[in-house]
């Protein structure tokens, strides 16, 4: 066999090797062997643990507190069921509820949490609620963006504010007119007594 015939044909087997292999290999790749979990089980588990809707309250014209109302729709049992936000500086809060609580799937559920504005802006704020399981754990979570004006009320105002704001003044001056009138009847009687206390004894 001479040189050339043996050169061709060391072309041809380096050829050969060279499209089977793995690095010029074309088309998909075989799929990789998955677990159905839903077939398994029967049905599949909901995407959100938790449906969450958020509203608020009328803010107190006096404190400036505002009531955010959390509404919780379960899409799972949960026995260990926690509501936490997640708050910048400059807005403070407080659970008006307990920490941990048991939920059953379909019910509705409402918690209240008190914001109190510490300083003026805009805030972004993070509603979570956690399912705290023994194997894991499921969450779901809202944002909203509110903002507080230099006098701390919100913009815009929460329904009912500009009539719980007339309360407010109307309350506080009745209570000046009362403390004016005690004030001028208790002055008279203060007066009185100070007059015989100080008259010479005859």
């Amino acid at each position: 066999m001479n040189r050339g015939r043996l050169i061709t044909l060391f072309l041809l087997a380096l050829l050969i090797v060279g499209v089977a292999s793995p690095a010029y290999a074309t088309g998909p790749m075989p799929p990789e062997e998955t677990v159905d979990e839903s077939a398994q089980t029967g049905s599949a588990e909901p995407t959100e643990p938790y449906e969450i809707d958020l509203s608020f309250g009328t803010q107190s014209p006096w404190t400036k507190k505002l009531p955010l109302i959390v509404k919780i729709k379960p899409n799972v049992d949960s026995t260990r069921t926690e509501v936490a936000l997640d708050a910048p500086l400059g807005l403070g809060y407080k659970k008006n509820f307990n920490d941990y609580f048991a939920v059953k799937e379909g019910q509705v559920y409402e918690k209240t949490i008190t914001l109190y504005p510490e300083n003026p802006g805009t805030y972004t704020v993070t509603v979570n609620v956690v399912d705290w399981g023994y194997s894991t754990n499921r969450s779901s979570s809202q944002n909203f963006k509110i903002t507080f004006g230099e006098d701390l009320v919100t913009e815009p105002k929460t329904a009912n504010y500009d009539n719980m704001n007339i309360l407010r003044y109307i309350i506080n001056l009745s209570l000046l007119v009362l403390l004016g009138v005690a004030a001028f009847f208790g002055g008279k009687r203060l007066l009185k007594f100070l007059k015989q206390w100080l008259q010479p004894p005859q």
